[in-house]
């Protein structure tokens, strides 16, 4: 973990995120107290069930958060990318950290501390706003993919997936898939086996809905891709 120093007021991924609004003076405050960190791919930032001391905000990189079930098999809640602010649900409910954060790829992580966050909190109420519509929306997707698991088929749902990732970390529209994500990882998103993802990713390829060069993977037709998943275009 090698520590890098990050201006806050200048920084561009702060403006992607829940933090997009904080007023110049607080966030010259946060750059003096704040740490950043450079996690090397496949290194955890934050383990399921510690306390947390503060959150984190990713400047760059990608990062997947998951939960650990009792057989030790992993499943992905959500992935992250520049300006998402990560572990501040267990902060504001007082609980440890309910997932576990790992750099997918080598990501710069900034640190506040939870006393300097919740204090900015109050200083600044425009970044309240904007974690209540985070958090109602990453609810509301909690919710969609509970559907989805329950409703689709594997194919619906894997399509759904890599309509996802395109929309989040795609270069353009039906440009490649820029991140660095396993077949496992594809996997536990579309909850399915690995064996299953890469049967119906081998099925998209044979019907030339995506092209695939290792791990990245380019949507040659989005909308067939999300009407297979049964979502609207």
């Amino acid at each position: 973990m090698k520590k890098i120093t990050l201006d806050c007021k200048t920084c561009p991924a702060r403006r992607l995120g829940v933090l997009c609004a904080m007023p110049a003076a607080v966030a010259d405050e946060q750059s003096r107290a704040k740490t950043t960190n450079l996690y090397k791919a496949g290194q955890i930032i934050f383990h399921e069930g510690n306390q947390p001391f503060g959150v984190h905000d990713v400047f760059s990189g990608r990062v997947k958060l998951y939960k650990t079930g009792r057989a030790g098999k992993q499943q992905i809640i959500r992935l992250a990318k520049d300006g998402d602010l990560l572990g501040y649900e267990a902060i504001l409910a007082e609980t440890p950290y309910a997932v576990t954060a790992e750099a997918i790829e080598d990501s710069r992580v900034c640190f506040i501390e939870k006393q300097l966050f919740l204090a900015n909190l109050k200083k600044d109420p425009s970044t309240i706003q904007n974690i209540l519509k985070k958090i109602a929306g990453d609810l509301g997707s909690t919710e969609d993919r509970v559907v989805s698991v329950v409703q689709k088929s594997v194919n619906q749902r894997l399509a759904e997936v890599l309509s996802f990732l395109s929309g989040k970390f795609g270069s353009a529209k039906g440009g490649p898939i820029l991140i660095e994500l396993s077949r496992e990882d594809m996997a536990e998103l579309a909850d399915t086996t690995q064996e299953t993802a890469m049967r119906v990713i081998g099925e998209f390829r044979k019907k030339k809905l995506i092209a695939v060069d290792g791990r990245k993977i380019t949507l040659l037709q989005p909308e067939a891709l999300l009407k297979t998943a049964n979502l609207e275009y």
